[in-house]
């Protein structure tokens, strides 16, 4: 009894220390790094850190919210929900939390991890088709 207590109070720590991958819209922001909010018209994006990078940021925003619309010119999709998109910098990091290679998607719950150095509308196209 002693070493199922020990083993499982073990498991609660490690789970506790940033192993948790799922939230409401994809990675709880229970691990580090801290994560960025920013909501634009179709899609929310979380991005890892913004303090070294502003200018991309800026940029991946514009480019994503362009190819949105003229992705969706084709398609026409209604989706349920905006496109949350989780912007990886750190693709180690993101392999060690995820245990898998950026980028991909989860098109029925509208979630896209990617890194921020991937093809622009690539993914979103997933979602929207």
């Amino acid at each position: 009894m002693k070493a199922i207590l020990t083993i499982f109070l073990t498991v609660c720590a490690v789970y506790s220390h940033g192993q948790e991958l799922t939230g409401a819209h994809g990675p709880a922001n229970t691990w580090e790094p801290h994560w960025v909010k920013i909501e634009s018209t179709n899609i929310i994006y979380y991005f890892q850190d913004t303090a070294r990078i502003q200018k991309k940021v800026e940029r991946y925003i514009s480019d994503h919210e362009a190819a949105y619309v003229k992705i969706n010119e084709v398609f026409q999709a209604v989706l349920p929900s905006k496109i949350v998109f989780y912007v990886w910098i750190d693709r180690e990091l993101a392999k060690q939390i995820l245990h898998r290679e950026l980028g991909f998607t989860l098109p029925k719950t509208c979630i896209t991890h990617a890194a921020i150095d991937q093809t622009v509308g690539h993914e979103m196209t997933h979602t929207l088709a």
